[in-house]
């Protein structure tokens, strides 16, 4: 199910408000139901629905669950807000996933964090002057502490980055990638060789991206360790999404993530760790009782979306259809 609210800002607790409609309509089909027509039998049914989970970002989880989550801590550091509406769905409290993470939004922000730190892109790396700092203050790492000569200081670039040659060459073999049509769109639109970043990456971009082309192309670029780290996080996107699992699969892929993040503490500033790193770990707990991710993220809602967007004949009936008034059930 799918609802479109026409809202500009963050509505925060007043989400509430908003899903009122939907909460009411749905304890009705669930205590009353309506009454269907069924073609193949050609008699009428009772028809009755139920909500069987959310689907939502990072702050949406926030709202929907009505839990405080903080961007800057990991997310078992949550408290009460205050009580969902849907908890006056008659069979809330005993579902054993209400809300699931959505990993389309997870993995571009995961991508987004590790590709900016790697290829030192300006902006969108975490080994800054601050964080460097910061090393500093806390009296470790001190491989990565700011070089100061006479009244100069500078910030060298780390183990974890491609040298300028090196970030080139990476760049010079995405942007000679070719996918089967439909496959995915043309990445090399979004690839600036000269500039050394990215621009213009989609979601699924970033899917493809991570799961396809990183962990060939840092191969001979990076120092092994990191390299064999990547990919085994390539590989975690990867297994999320596998159309069957079995338990043992399962509980090796939440190993395989509490040995990344450990080894990445390791390596990467702590302002690498950010709340989208930490609630990677969360998705192999999801995938117990929910099963593979394929059925529980957001791109065939997005694909919706699209061709809403390419229906609409105004700007302003297109602003309407954004992913900031988004929620899916």
């Amino acid at each position: 199910m799918m609802m479109i609210l026409l809202i500009t800002e963050d509505p925060g607790r007043l989400i509430d408000v908003y899903l009122r409609p939907l909460v009411d309509e749905m304890k009705d089909l669930w205590t009353n139901g309506v009454r269907k027509y069924d073609k193949s039998t050609g008699k009428m049914f009772t028809l009755r629905a139920a909500v069987m989970w959310t689907v939502n970002d990072f702050p949406a989880y926030a709202m929907v669950s009505g839990k405080i989550v903080s961007r800057t801590r990991p997310s078992t550091h949550m408290n009460w807000m205050h009580k969902p509406m849907f908890f006056e769905l008659p069979y809330w409290s005993k579902l054993k996933l209400r809300h699931n993470l959505d990993v389309m939004h997870v993995e571009k922000n995961v991508f987004n964090t590790l590709v900016g730190t790697i290829l030192d892109i300006e902006g969108k790396t975490k080994d800054t002057i601050k964080a460097r700092l910061d090393l500093e203050r806390m009296g470790i790492r001190k491989g990565l502490w700011m070089n100061r000569d006479s009244d100069k200081t500078r910030r060298d670039l780390a183990f974890f980055s491609m040298k300028l040659n090196d970030k080139k060459e990476f760049l010079k073999f995405v942007s000679s990638v070719k996918f089967p049509d439909g496959y995915a769109s043309n990445i090399a639109h979004c690839v600036n060789v000269d500039g050394g970043k990215f621009t213009g990456l989609k979601s699924h971009d970033c899917h493809v991206f991570m799961q396809c082309l990183l962990p060939v192309g840092i191969r001979h670029l990076l120092p092994e360790d990191i390299v064999k780290l990547i990919m085994l996080l390539s590989r975690f996107f990867s297994q999320l999404r596998a159309k069957t699992l079995r338990k043992t699969d399962i509980f090796q892929l939440r190993h395989d993530i509490f040995q990344v993040l450990c080894k990445f503490e390791m390596i990467f500033p702590p302002a690498f760790f950010t709340s989208m790193m930490h609630v990677m770990v969360h998705f192999p707990e999801e995938e117990l009782p929910a099963g593979p991710v394929n059925y529980r993220w957001m791109y065939p809602i997005e694909r919706l979306l699209e061709k809403l967007k390419k229906k609409c004949t105004q700007q302003g009936e297109a602003r309407r259809i954004n992913y900031r008034g988004l929620g899916s059930i």
